[in-house]
């Protein structure tokens, strides 16, 4: 997630998102301080990221993905959600080759 810059505090994105630490999207995900720590921004980070995986592992089509394919994939389930993401049919049938 190296395109992600970090803020300790909530600014609004690009398209009118509160985020705060590493691109942490307040309307999608929550958290409850105004402000955060490095450590703490990386542990969210992480965290989901690790439960997107793991929920991703569900569908065939991200299975069978290389890891450079699959880290695409996991960095838009971590900005658009993964709700979000699987919003995206036709992208998603495309992978499915």
């Amino acid at each position: 997630m190296d395109s992600e810059g970090f803020s300790p505090s909530i600014y609004t994105d690009k398209i009118g998102h509160p985020t705060i630490g590493y691109g942490y999207n307040l309307s999608v995900y929550s958290y409850e301080s105004e402000r955060i720590t490095k450590p703490q921004a990386y542990g969210l980070l992480t965290d989901i990221l690790k439960e997107n995986h793991k929920a991703l592992l569900s569908y065939g089509w991200y299975k069978n993905l290389d890891a450079m394919r699959r880290m695409v994939i996991l960095d838009l389930s971590y900005n658009l959600g993964l709700s979000g993401l699987l919003k995206f049919k036709q992208f998603i049938k495309g992978y499915r080759g």
